[in-house]
């Protein structure tokens, strides 16, 4: 097994992580005690060994920032039935699974000590932030859509029969009768719609906590930015600030 070491030009709050008596380095967590999969990605690159990945690869999987399975499993059992699904949903929810290429997967798990759940009342803090989260990214997805609905289609016509069976006499309509009709109306009322709904989902996350959001501020560009991260449900780390300025 490869072993970490602790390099002179390992930046400081990443080197203060490191145990010399296991040789490993401690999973970075935030004030919360919730690990910080970007601190985790950034430490697993300066650290890495070999040439690192191609970033850009597709050849990436899912590391569950909570491992091992078999320990969290047993955690779980040792609660109540309520706490238990309290802990599988936290451990198993998107925010604690990073999508990261295969081979910094394997060295995350092989340098870093597994980080110790927080506790209960964090876990549900943090379910309940996601569950919060996921309402935003389904508002904002549906919002985006009718956005794209209505700036494609209000000027678009399409033809209908010019009569209304039940109305129209029978004698003004024959089979051969059309009409070209403009739905602009329809799609800027779906799109008002959503923007109701948006703007009522964000009402309603101002009153919660920042410090409890996952999505601090209720704003498009920061929701369509999370939806960006997200793969096969997980999270795609951020390249630390020495790669993207390389």
């Amino acid at each position: 097994m490869r072993e970490a070491k602790l390099s002179a030009d390992l930046p400081e709050h990443l080197a203060c992580l490191y145990d010399y008596n296991l040789s490993k380095f401690e999973t970075p967590v935030d004030d919360r005690g919730i690990a910080d999969i970007d601190s985790m990605f950034e430490l697993a690159i300066w650290t890495f060994p070999e040439t690192l990945p191609s970033f850009e690869s597709t050849e990436r999987n899912k590391h569950h920032v909570y491992w091992t399975e078999s320990w969290w499993v047993k955690f779980a059992k040792s609660h109540t039935q309520e706490e238990s699904q309290t802990i599988y949903t936290f451990r198993n929810s998107t925010p604690q699974i990073a999508y990261v290429p295969v081979p910094l997967h394997a060295w995350i798990e092989e340098v870093m000590i597994p980080p110790p759940p927080p506790s209960l009342e964090v876990m549900r803090r943090r379910n309940s932030a996601w569950a919060a989260a996921m309402v935003l990214l389904r508002s904002a997805h549906r919002l985006d859509k009718a956005r794209d609905e209505y700036d494609e289609k209000k000027y678009k016509t399409r033809r209908v029969l010019g009569y209304i069976a039940g109305i129209t006499p029978r004698s003004q309509y024959s089979l051969e009768t059309y009409r070209d009709v403009l739905d602009t109306e329809y799609w800027l009322s779906e799109l008002n719609e959503r923007l109701y709904g948006w703007r009522k989902i964000g009402n309603i996350q101002a009153e919660v906590p920042p410090e409890h959001r996952i999505v601090p501020v209720t704003r498009l560009s920061d929701v369509r930015a999370l939806r960006q991260r997200i793969r096969n449900g997980a999270i795609i780390p951020k390249l630390p600030e020495v790669l993207l300025t390389a």
